[in-house]
């Protein structure tokens, strides 16, 4: 029992730790990923991210 514990744990270190490089592989297959910081839209790329801008050029929001 105690090795299935330390299992899930390091599971957990190990996802936490990745931060961004999910969003890094998706970019790399689709050429883009959304990600949702502090209410803005941001468009990441596999090498850089923007700020999403609507039509009228403002900054897209989001929840």
């Amino acid at each position: 029992m105690q090795k299935i514990y330390r299992a899930v744990a390091l599971l957990i270190v190990l996802g936490l730790s990745g931060c961004g490089s999910y969003r890094e592989a998706v970019a790399d297959i689709t050429s883009y990923t959304k990600v949702c910081v502090n209410h803005v839209e941001y468009l990441q790329f596999p090498h850089g991210v923007t700020v999403q801008r609507n039509s009228h050029g403002g900054v897209v929001t989001c929840r």
